[in-house]
């Protein structure tokens, strides 16, 4: 009898024993799971921050405005200088008040 119950007792023991290492293999699955995926993450945002600085570089940006989306510089005859607060700057100068100023 007392055979039976250690048997019993030491099978006992390894289905938990197993059970237990499921659930540690499991979250050990996981955790790597997890840690791709921020390893992941951490590549997209380099990428992006390079993309960043690329369209921030001036010189790209003029490209773009004037190879892609067909921009020009503007005339002599379109440019106006807008002074603030009734002080004129040229003969071409649109005057702008904001209301404090008569």
């Amino acid at each position: 009898m007392m055979m039976k119950v250690a048997v019993a007792l030491i099978a006992i023991c390894m289905f938990v024993y197993i059970g237990r290492m499921t659930t540690v293999a499991a979250g050990a699955k996981e955790i790597d799971r997890i840690e791709q995926e921020i390893e992941d993450m951490k590549e997209w945002k380099q990428y992006l921050e390079v993309n960043l600085a690329a369209r921030q570089n001036i010189n790209r940006v003029k490209d773009e405005a004037i190879g892609r989306l067909g921009m020009i510089y503007p005339q002599e005859s379109q440019i106006y200088l807008i002074s603030l607060n009734g002080y004129a700057a040229s003969a071409n100068t649109q005057t702008v008040h904001d209301g404090t100023n008569p």
